[in-house]
């Protein structure tokens, strides 16, 4: 991170090529990029009973962290899941620890904690909760741009 702004210098150099070297959504539109992440294609994995973002999952923070540096206007929902194993309220306050710690991510790479919104959903229901693959797609925290 060369120029000190906690976003990976291989995302920047990303956009950059992609979209223009002065804006994350040059050459483009915005809503281009707010819909990747709007519609489900930029998130943040955890381990099993873990608030703690996967190695992997740096990118999806530092695509958003980009994309809300180039548009100062713009603010986030920062939404948190967990699996159905375990005890439903716990759950709830793990989906609330993952969000935080996603939050705490973005304000250290410099963006303002008030642009950004927590939201813990709790237990994504939506998966075979026998099958360990699609627990851990959605053991995650994804991104509402408003």
């Amino acid at each position: 991170d060369h120029n000190c702004n906690g976003v990976a210098d291989e995302l920047e150099k990303y956009f950059d090529t992609k979209y223009g070297a002065n804006s994350a959504t040059a050459g483009t539109t915005g809503a281009d990029v707010k819909s990747l992440i709007n519609d489900g294609y930029v998130n943040v994995y955890f381990d099993f009973n873990s608030s703690t973002p996967t190695t992997e999952s740096a990118s999806g923070i530092n695509f958003l962290a980009k994309y809300l540096t180039a548009n100062p206007s713009a603010s986030a929902d920062v939404i948190g899941y967990a699996d159905e194993i375990g005890n439903t309220d716990y759950n709830q306050s793990l989906s609330q620890k993952r969000a935080e710690n996603v939050k705490q991510i973005l304000v250290d790479a410099g963006i303002s904690g008030s642009r950004l919104n927590i939201k813990a959903n709790g237990e994504d229901n939506s998966v075979n909760k026998s099958s360990k693959g699609a627990r851990q797609i959605v053991r995650r925290v994804t991104f509402q741009i408003k």
